[in-house]
């Protein structure tokens, strides 16, 4: 079936407004509550003065995606079933990671939250979980028509999904370092796996990812700089896994590493600067990772960062589709 552009332009409105609603009674609630994000004092100084802005404005988008997702599937503009379900519990299971970690820094003021050893096994499981929840539901296919490389949907595959939405989650929390950057580049990630999978003639994932990328709008109405509010943890892990959600469901794992390259050079670099500064006793690639502080640290205002990021994110949208369409000639 096709779906009516005007449709998704409202479905975008709509989460848009809700999201900004929602996220601006979390601010409210953070405020009165006393409760402030603290800032590590070994990132850069200019930062120091953010201290106590509010945080976990993920619970305002997250919830609205929540109410948005239960609202398509009751009004059924497209069939909506087992596999947005799917992504939504999935995404709102690693917000809840995200949310133990957020609550961990606020209850004992402190700007490092759970512990690595910790999170990471609870996400490798759940990016398990749902792929194995994806193949047993009949919910994907053996192999898309736009993926690179035919994995089917056995125990490879599995493995390899555990890797892509526990990678996806982490890259986007170390992305979210400035007012704007996650929320923004997610929104053109977001819109550019929403029109590929209309592409794929998968419209439920198509009209969620528009839901998705509103409900990063109404975020970004209140983070953009000078933020006032910050989505925290709650907000990265959770918007990584839904982006991760989307890809692996349309088959489109490989890819999501072009929608979201942005997110894979933040990640890289922060691997790089460890292991090299491990090997070499002490010295650095960059001035400091992730690369967005690099870029900060060399004299670059904030702004100026998050703008070209999201400029090279509708680029990146542009090219993934793109590459999509052509695959499917």
């Amino acid at each position: 079936m096709a779906a009516n552009p005007l449709l998704g332009a409202g479905l975008f409105a709509l989460a848009m407004a809700v999201s900004g609603l929602l996220t601006e009674l979390v601010r409210r609630r953070m405020i009165a509550s006393g409760l402030g994000q603290q800032v590590r004092d070994d990132g850069p100084q200019s930062h120091l003065a953010k201290a106590g802005t509010p945080s976990m404005g993920g619970l305002g988008f997250l919830g609205a995606l929540t109410l948005l997702t239960v609202w398509l599937y009751v009004w059924q503009p497209v069939p909506i079933g087992t596999t947005v379900a799917l992504a939504l519990m999935l995404s709102l299971a690693y917000g809840a990671i995200g949310f133990a970690d957020d609550y961990t820094k606020l209850r004992f003021r402190r700007a490092l939250g759970l512990k690595a050893r910790v999170r990471l096994p609870l996400e490798l499981a759940l990016g398990g979980l749902y792929a194995w929840l994806l193949a047993v539901s009949g919910s994907v296919t053996d192999a898309g028509p736009a993926q690179l490389i035919a994995f089917g949907n056995g125990p490879i595959w599995i493995a390899f999904c555990m890797l892509v939405v526990a990678g996806a989650g982490n890259a986007v929390n170390l992305t979210d370092g400035l007012d704007g950057l996650a929320g923004g580049t997610g929104l053109f990630c977001a819109l550019g796996l929403g029109a590929a999978c209309a592409l794929l003639g998968r419209f439920d994932l198509a009209f969620w990812s528009v839901a998705l990328a509103g409900c990063l709008a109404g975020f970004l109405w209140l983070n953009a700089h000078p933020a006032s509010i910050w989505m925290g943890d709650v907000g990265s892990l959770g918007l990584g896994a839904a982006l991760a959600a989307i890809a692996v469901a349309a088959r489109l794992e490989l890819l999501l590493a072009l929608f979201g390259l942005i997110f894979v050079v933040e990640a890289l670099s922060v691997m790089v600067q460890v292991v090299y500064f491990r090997l070499t006793g002490g010295r650095r690639v960059f001035r400091m990772a992730p690369y967005h502080h690099h870029l900060e640290l060399g004299g670059l205002r904030e702004t100026q960062i998050v703008t070209r990021f999201w400029l090279l994110g509708l680029l990146l949208a542009f090219l993934g589709t793109g590459t999509v369409a052509a695959l499917l000639r």
